[in-house]
C-alpha cells in the first residue's frame, strides 16, 4: 500500500494533521510507503514547486507501483491534474473544496475525479448522500468521524463539571463570527479559547489559552464541554460558507475535543449532529445562547460515553475500519 498526500507545513496550524495522522496510521497498520510534498513557500512557488513534484510522483506511480493499492488524500491542489495511474485506488476526503466554497463547477470538476477512484471514503452518510445526488457512481465508504492521534495519550484529565460551564473553543477566531456577536451579559458560561484570529477581547467571559501544536492540544484544553461552530451566533446567515459547509462535513475540531475527553455541543443541523446522537456525546444547539439551557444532569453519562469514542480514535480505528471496507469492494473486483 502506498499513501499519497500534499499539505502546507505550518506547526500551530490543525491544517495537516489529519493527513499526517492518516499516513501514521496506514504505516502503523499496513507498513504503507508514504509519499507526501510539503509545501511552505511562498505561493507562486508552491504552486510551481507542487506541480513538479506532482509529476515526479505520477511517473513513480506509473511505473514502480502500478500494481500497488494506493490511498490519495483529497484534494490536491486545484492548479494542477491528478491522474490516477495505480491499479488500485481509494479516494480519501478531507474536503470538498467547491463545496466548501459554493462553487459548482469546482464541484463537477471533484465529482470528475472521484469516478476515477475504486472506492471513496466520505465523511459521512450526509456527504455520501450529497457526492451520489451530484453523479458519483464510485462505491463509497463512510468514515463516521476523523482519527486523532494524541501525544502521551495514556495521560488522562481528570474532567468535572463546575457550577459555571466553561466551554473550550478551538480553531480560527476569524471563522467564528459568533465571537464578535456574543453579548457577556447574555452568556451564563465561559469560552476557552484556543488558536488564532480576531476576537471581542473585552468581554470577561473570554479566556484566550493560546496556541498549541495539534498533537499537543487535548491535552491542553481545559473546560466542561467543546464547542464545534462556525458562522455568527444563529443560523441566520445559512449561506455564510463555514456554517453551510457544516452541513456536509465531519468538523476536525470534533475529534480534537473527544481527544481531549469533552462532550462536545454542535449545531443541531450540522451533518456531525447525528454521529454525537447516536453515540450520545454531547448536546445539540440552534443558537449560541442555547449554551445557557443546557441541562447537565446527564453529563457524566456523555463523559463515559466520549471515553469510549476517545480510545477508537486515538488509535485509529475509524480509518482502518474505512479502509478495510474500501479494501474488500477491491477484493471483490
Amino acid at each position: 500500500m502506498k499513501v499519497i498526500s500534499q499539505y502546507e507545513v505550518n506547526e500551530l496550524h490543525a491544517g495537516p494533521k489529519a493527513k499526517v495522522d492518516v499516513e501514521n496510521i496506514l504505516k502503523n497498520k499496513y507498513n504503507a510507503s508514504i509519499r507526501t510534498i510539503k509545501i511552505k513557500n511562498n505561493i507562486h512557488k508552491r504552486k510551481n514547486l507542487f506541480c513538479f513534484r506532482i509529476k515526479k510522483m505520477f511517473f513513480l506511480i506509473r511505473n514502480r507501483y502500478i500494481n500497488d493499492i494506493v490511498v490519495y488524500q483529497l484534494p490536491y491542489n486545484k492548479s494542477c491534474k491528478l491522474n490516477i495511474n495505480a491499479k488500485h485506488s481509494i479516494g480519501l476526503i478531507h474536503d470538498i473544496n467547491g463545496l466548501r466554497d459554493m462553487n459548482e463547477e469546482l464541484v463537477k470538476k471533484e465529482i470528475e475525479l472521484y469516478q476515477k477512484f475504486d472506492v471513496i471514503i466520505s465523511h459521512n452518510s450526509i456527504m455520501t448522500e450529497f457526492l451520489i445526488n451530484k453523479g458519483v457512481k464510485t462505491p463509497i465508504i463512510n468514515l463516521e468521524i476523523f482519527d486523532y492521534l494524541v501525544a502521551n495519550n495514556t495521560k488522562e484529565k481528570n474532567i468535572k463539571h463546575t457550577n459555571t460551564k466553561k466551554v473550550a473553543f478551538a480553531g480560527n477566531f476569524n471563522k467564528a463570527l459568533f465571537l464578535s456577536e456574543l453579548e457577556e451579559e447574555k452568556m451564563n458560561f465561559d469560552i476557552n479559547l484556543y488558536g488564532v484570529g480576531k476576537y471581542n477581547e473585552n468581554n470577561k467571559k473570554y479566556h484566550y489559552f493560546g496556541s498549541f501544536l495539534p498533537d499537543e492540544l487535548p491535552l491542553s484544553m481545559t473546560g466542561d464541554l467543546g464547542l464545534v461552530w462556525d458562522g455568527g451566533i444563529d443560523n441566520s446567515n445559512i449561506n455564510n460558507n463555514f456554517l453551510n459547509y457544516t452541513k456536509y462535513n465531519n468538523p476536525h475540531k470534533l475529534s480534537c475535543y473527544i481527544a481531549a475527553g469533552l462532550p462536545v455541543i454542535v449545531w443541531k443541523e450540522a451533518a456531525c449532529a447525528k454521529f454525537v446522537e447516536d453515540n450520545n456525546i454531547g448536546y445539540t444547539i440552534s443558537n449560541i445562547y442555547d449554551i445557557n439551557n443546557i441541562d447537565l444532569s446527564d453529563y457524566q453519562e456523555k463523559l463515559k460515553n466520549v471515553k469510549k469514542i476517545k480510545k477508537k480514535l486515538t488509535s485509529g480505528y475509524y480509518t482502518i475500519t474505512a479502509v478495510e471496507k474500501a479494501l474488500e469492494i477491491i477484493n471483490k473486483k
